[in-house]
């Protein structure tokens, strides 16, 4: 046994002495400890050796022991860990990867006097690194050692009114401290996070020193208070907020929300997600639990909080083949269909949902069922190109799922433009994916549709999905990008043709979010001129980066897209989550954001076209001379020859390699790129060359 260990023990059996002569806490391990319950190590911030799989203490109740609360610090837990004492389980810790601290009663009711093992363990097969110690016995009960010290929390805005808000209560060591609150009809309550629908929040805490952090969401400043608490001491504190990001006109839509009431999985019930969206800004949420479809409005209604937000009736239709959210729905429709086992049938079914619904595809690189819609070896992403032939059966696509995030930040963007290129006119969308309270929470993803948003009860829900349907949409995870072209057309619009196209973008975010690097894409294709840039000291508040791009000589139709990445936050009051399902052991993470499409006219007929009508036009109007086809590509950028070489393919396996020595010889670089792109690309993703990852070009 190690000298910390037995020091654990010799503590364990002074705290069975007397209450004249017992600390308050009584230490059984001191300093966090390196656990792994299986193989491989899980991500590369851990040390390659762990100092074990479980961590085990011995220790002695006497025969006049009382009612103790273990309290344990943690963190990094994504499986399920166990507290045991003998063969009783005594807790299941929070699966969170957040750092925290939780109290547990032990069950004097079960433990005789005498000697006792302390287990903490996981039989999950899949590995989780976690740091897990300062594990303490306290010689009272749980309700008591919650409420050493009274907290009484008012968050108000700018103008000294109060607002809903997200309260996150944190210890001097960086942990997520557990209070007495729990969950009622004004209080959404975790370890260390508290959402309140009135801003008000009153609770207990052990004796100690905080940080107390209030925020809203990303259009919100961060207010915080340091606070310290002796026993029996009673403190208010006044927390303030200000809009930091300006987004008149626009709605914040959260299209992709969950219950474990009626989705049977996560821990927010209904009355906790409906305090939590009002916490969290969410004007316009999609209430999406899996085949499903439920009213989030006599739930607002009840616990009075309707006037923060318009519900809206949705269905995360979960199929064998993808998952997609379908909405606006009435609540006396029949529920949408999940059997299908093609996208034909998928989309078939959802034509039940009619014509003016929106179809988004959710998570597009994660494993569900088997199948992973655009993952390689069924997707060729730079083409949007479906290896099987199936049509997309979306209008819109989670570019930003704040809750299965992805090692690459820029893969589903990479994924979105390549279906623009395709000739699909797809949204792009950000979510929450939440299905929990604080863990992965609501509204952390989100998408602001251009709307009416005076009055957030009353939005026009229509009107919100006609606008999302024309990509009239701004979406992230902490950032999002405000761009034009020449001063007037913007996401969702049509530029005239002009000699000179100046693209300006705003990347806006809140204070507290990292400065981003922001790069433009004009079809696809990441622009290398460098933009004009404003000053980080000359900037207003609530954005982070300013630049203005020069865009001269387009003789084609385009569209342009800006996309903003920069560094996760760190803080516990608005935590990044780390990747979901990870492709490496990079636990890096992210903030993101994007604006939708800007359309150019730039051959001025007055429409738009896509690079791949631009390639079947010239496949059909050329013929077979592949010499010729290269000499129409000169003109074009490499989005067509990218969609030429997938045509081609497609038709004739001979003209296809034809095409591929002549890329290979003497070219335009636009056209070498596009078509031996294409051609890797498409190698990559046949049975054994498959890569789950691609970076944008």
């Amino acid at each position: 046994m190690s000298l910390l260990l037995r020091l654990g023990v010799v503590w364990f059996v002074i705290g069975m002495l007397p209450a004249m002569v017992v600390a308050a806490e009584l230490p059984v391990v001191v300093g966090l400890k390196h656990l792994r319950n299986a193989e491989p190590r899980e991500w590369n911030e851990f040390p390659e050796q762990a100092a074990g799989r479980e961590w085990t203490a011995e220790f002695e109740l006497s025969e006049k022991f009382r009612p103790q609360t273990l309290r344990v610090r943690h963190r990094d837990l994504k499986q399920l860990w166990r507290i045991r004492i003998d063969e009783h389980e005594i807790a299941r810790l929070p699966r969170d990867e957040n750092a925290m601290v939780t109290f547990w009663p032990l069950p004097t009711d079960k433990l005789a006097p005498g000697k006792h093992t302390l287990k903490i363990s996981s039989t999950d097969k899949a590995a989780d690194d976690i740091w897990i110690g300062d594990v303490t016995l306290d010689d009272r009960p749980q309700a008591e050692v919650l409420a050493e010290g009274k907290i009484d929390i008012t968050v108000v805005d700018q103008a000294g009114q109060p607002i809903p808000a997200r309260i996150t209560i944190v210890d001097e060591h960086g942990s997520l401290m557990t209070t007495s609150a729990v969950s009622n009809d004004t209080l959404a309550v975790r370890p260390g996070v508290l959402y309140t629908a009135t801003g008000r929040a009153p609770f207990g805490v052990p004796r100690g020193r905080y940080t107390i952090y209030a925020g809203r969401g990303f259009e919100y400043s961060l207010a915080q208070a340091q606070v310290q608490i002796t026993a029996g001491d009673v403190k208010e504190v006044r927390l303030s907020l200000t809009r930091e990001v300006d987004t008149a006109g626009w709605v914040a839509c959260d299209t992709h929300v969950h219950t474990l009431t009626y989705s049977g999985h996560g821990d927010s019930t209904i009355q906790e997600r409906m305090i939590t969206l009002a916490g969290e800004g969410i004007e316009l949420p999609i209430a999406t639990d899996h085949n499903v479809q439920i009213n989030h409005a006599p739930f607002a209604e009840q616990l009075g909080v309707r006037r923060f937000f318009t519900p809206v009736i949705g269905n995360e239709v979960t199929t064998k083949v993808g998952h997609f959210n379908v909405f606006p729905l009435t609540a006396d429709m029949p529920v949408l269909d999940h059997r299908g086992t093609d996208w034909q049938q998928v989309g078939d079914a959802l034509q039940a949902a009619g014509p003016e619904r929106i179809v988004i595809l959710n998570h597009a690189r994660d494993l569900h069922s088997g199948f992973r819609p655009f993952g390689p070896t069924r997707h060729i992403a730079m083409a949007g190109e479906d290896r099987e032939g199936w049509s997309l059966p979306a209008n819109a696509m989670e570019v930003v799922n704040s809750g299965a995030t992805q090692n690459d930040p820029w893969q589903l963007f990479n994924d979105w433009l390549g279906l623009l290129n395709r000739g699909l006119a797809i949204t792009p969308i950000g979510s929450s994916d939440s299905h929990d309270v604080s863990k992965h929470f609501v509204g952390q993803g989100r998408t602001y549709i251009q709307v009416d948003d005076r009055d957030p009860s009353e939005i026009d829900v229509a009107a919100a999905c006609r606008s999302l349907r024309a990509g009239r949409v701004m979406s992230g995870s902490g950032l999002i990008c405000k761009a034009t072209i020449n001063g007037q057309a913007g996401p969702g619009d049509l530029a005239p043709k002009s000699d000179e196209y100046q693209i300006a973008v705003e990347a806006c975010g809140p204070r507290w979010v990292p400065t981003p690097e922001v790069r433009l894409y004009v079809n696809g294709v990441a622009v290398t001129a460098k933009p004009q840039t404003t000053g980080s000291s000359a900037l207003p508040r609530g954005v982070r980066w300013r630049g203005t791009w020069h865009l001269t000589g387009l003789k084609h139709d385009a569209h342009v897209v800006a996309v903003a990445v920069g560094a996760g936050v760190k803080g516990l009051y608005w935590p990044s989550a780390k990747p979901y399902q990870p492709t490496s052991p990079d636990a890096s993470t992210h903030c993101v954001g994007c604006c939708g499409a800007i359309r150019i006219d730039g051959d001025g007929d007055g429409s738009y076209r896509s690079p791949n009508a631009y390639a079947a036009e010239m496949l059909s109007r050329i013929g077979n001379d592949e010499t010729k086809l290269v000499t129409g590509l000169a003109k074009f950028d490499e989005s067509v020859a990218v969609q030429i070489a997938s045509l081609l393919r497609a038709q004739d396996a001979e003209r296809y390699a034809a095409l591929v020595k002549l890329a290979a010889g003497d070219v335009p670089p636009q056209i070498k790129r596009g078509v031996l792109d294409y051609h890797a690309a498409w190698r990559a993703g046949l049975p054994g060359n498959a890569s789950q990852s691609s970076s944008l070009r």
